[in-house]
């Protein structure tokens, strides 16, 4: 016998309005719960991704300060400019191409607003050390110094992230025998005790809304210390605008990016 067709029944029409509100519903519910995660681990992942470059670019600098000659017939390059530093040493580390005992290392900031780093390798002896006149005076771009001049090519990125570099340096007086933090190596490199870098970084995400403008005004508005003055202090100040000398996100950079800004700092002693 086959089943009476008054025993068959389909799903009425409000039936399926029903479920089809539900289940919209149920789709928009978990919309916003996916898009609060987002919202609440995309800064994690910023702040992770800073945070790893950071202490990549501040270990480098370790090692290769830790291998810094320190002898009173040798060059140190330690620039003072406006708006980034730039330095430059001996240090006993592999250099570029060939195995070498001595290089010629150096940092600086390019036009892409990022952190390059050179080790240019060279021989004992073909470095031509200088005698100083006055002891072991620190050699600075302003005065003739005996450092391999470094090219473009010498230099590779290092920090693609990290868009200002500073330093500043810990001295000992030489009356008085107090430290003091200055923006300018001090005379004597026996006076010298530790050297001071910061370090800003924003990271790759937060960069690909940012032009090119916006980064050359974002370093720009994370001015030089003075003497006194830590660049991590200074710069944080800034980005909480508890400095209101700096108008701060700069006019223009999105906020999320703004938002994104991560400062860092390093003391390195020598002695």
């Amino acid at each position: 016998m086959f089943p009476s067709t008054r025993d068959q029944r389909a799903f009425t029409l409000v039936e399926l309005l029903v479920s089809m509100v539900i289940l919209g519903a149920i789709i928009l519910l978990l919309t916003q719960l996916f898009n609060g995660v987002l919202l609440t681990t995309g800064p994690s992942h910023k702040h992770m991704d800073a945070d790893g470059q950071a202490r990549m670019v501040l270990d480098r600098i370790a090692f290769d300060f830790a291998g810094m000659l320190r002898r009173d017939d040798v060059d140190y390059s330690l620039a003072q400019i406006s708006g980034t530093d730039s330095i430059s040493f001996y240090s006993e580390v592999q250099g570029y191409g060939l195995s070498r005992s001595v290089s010629v290392v150096g940092y600086r900031i390019n036009s892409q607003y990022q952190l390059e780093r050179a080790a240019k390798g060279m021989d004992w002896s073909s470095v031509s050390f200088i005698p100083f006149v006055s002891g072991s005076q620190i050699q600075t771009l302003a005065r003739p110094n005996t450092l391999p001049a470094l090219s473009g090519t010498d230099f590779q990125v290092l920090g693609d992230q990290v868009f200002r570099f500073q330093v500043c340096y810990l001295v000992t007086g030489s009356t008085t025998g107090m430290t003091a933090l200055t923006t300018k190596p001090p005379a004597s490199r026996v006076n010298l005790q530790a050297i001071v870098v910061g370090i800003g970084v924003l990271d790759g995400r937060s960069r690909l809304v940012v032009s090119p403008a916006q980064m050359q005004a974002l370093a720009n508005t994370l001015r030089d210390p003075v003497d006194g003055e830590e660049p991590a202090t200074v710069w944080n100040n800034i980005i909480l605008r508890v400095d209101r000398s700096a108008a701060f996100p700069p006019s223009g950079m999105p906020q999320a990016a703004a938002s994104a800004v991560r400062i860092y700092q390093r003391y390195y002693y020598l002695q």
